[in-house]
């Protein structure tokens, strides 16, 4: 009783037995409680990863086990994804109710392990494993060369890589297929006087006169192929009488710019003949 309140207060007294493990008995009113068991989160039913490119979409979801089983009622309160590489480990935190991510800026020839589990405050459930592997980069292209030149217009000849990025991989992982999506390169001016003559260039630059370097770029479509292999295309839009350079040819496929060839050098025809001695 409590009487320094003024009122009585009950209490239940229950017996413990240690041997037992167990309450034999009571006295006073038993108290009623409702126990409720948690469970970890269901394990993830399906992980799969598609690459484009640089990036892998990943897509989940978690093993439907009926109304029934104990662990259809428990909750999840977050996903828990971890990439992984030979050097690097990164781990991102999801929402419940997320069951897809991206994941972007991924190096080419390289693999990858991704892990996917549900959490709750009871713990995490079973791990879900995809690996993938990107695709390479493209090798240098062979023999490039310059074919017929003209006063304002040079023509590219060269071959394709040997390698397109994928002969490992075969695309096994790919959305698509692997391509070559275009040719660049870089095209400046190699006068022999540009360095004394870079103020006056620079003059001519913002008069509006063609840049000393600019990059260039070949889309299918603007190259054509000939029976032997060989790829033709053209470089319009120069000097008369100049000499230039061709720097960074390379292949671009879906992973970036491949493997550059050494710079070409050629000039261009002079728009007036010079007459020598």
């Amino acid at each position: 009783a409590d009487k320094a309140k003024g009122r009585m207060a009950e209490y239940e007294l229950r017996l413990f037995c240690c041997t037992k493990q167990k309450i034999i008995g009571s006295i006073g009113e038993p108290l009623q409680v409702q126990v409720v068991h948690q469970f970890r989160p269901p394990p993830l039913e399906s992980l799969q990863v598609s690459c484009d490119g640089r990036s892998a979409m990943l897509r989940w979801s978690a093993l439907d086990l009926g109304p029934h089983a104990p662990l259809a009622h428990s909750e999840v309160d977050s996903a828990r994804l971890l990439m992984r590489t030979e050097k690097t480990e990164r781990i991102v935190l999801l929402g419940p109710e997320v069951s897809e991510w991206e994941a972007k800026d991924l190096d080419p020839d390289r693999e990858y392990e991704f892990r996917v589990r549900l959490e709750n405050s009871v713990g995490p459930g079973r791990d879900a494993v995809v690996t993938c592997r990107t695709n390479a980069l493209c090798s240098a292209v062979g023999n490039l060369i310059c074919g017929a030149v003209g006063t304002t217009h040079v023509e590219i000849r060269w071959h394709r890589p040997r390698n397109l990025g994928n002969e490992t991989t075969r695309d096994q992982y790919q959305q698509r297929r692997e391509s070559i999506r275009c040719y660049e390169a870089t095209l400046r001016v190699e006068d022999e006087d540009h360095d004394k003559d870079k103020d006056r260039d620079d003059a001519e630059t913002e008069e509006g006169a063609k840049p000393l370097s600019r990059t260039c770029e070949w889309r299918p479509g603007q190259w054509r192929e000939e029976r032997d292999g060989t790829i033709v295309a053209r470089l319009e839009s120069l000097r008369p009488d100049t000499r230039y350079i061709l720097d960074g040819f390379c292949a671009v496929n879906s992973m970036g710019r491949g493997a550059a060839q050494r710079g070409l050098v050629f000039w261009t025809i002079p728009q007036t003949p010079r007459i020598a001695g």
